[in-house]
């Protein structure tokens, strides 16, 4: 009887380690893809802040001004 109730401990306890083990996995992979969003989301911004400073430029808006609504650097926006 003891050793069936330590056989049957010890597989419950690798089942639950198994299981922890997927857990992390799956925890570690949706961090990941919520980094991956973020860094998309980020990327989408800069995008659209770097047309926007190509259309003031275009529309002949002072640097200074565009530098103050779009937030990118006067050597970003000269090289646009």
């Amino acid at each position: 009887m003891k050793k069936e109730l330590l056989a049957y401990e010890q597989a419950e306890k690798a089942k639950n380690d198994y299981l922890s083990s997927l857990n992390k996995k799956f925890e570690d992979g949706r961090a990941e893809e919520r980094a991956k969003a973020e860094l998309k989301k980020a990327e989408m911004k800069v995008n659209l802040m770097q047309d926007m400073a190509r259309n003031l430029r275009s529309q002949g808006v002072p640097l200074d001004v565009i530098l103050l609504a779009t937030k990118l650097s006067k050597e970003e926006i000269e090289s646009l």
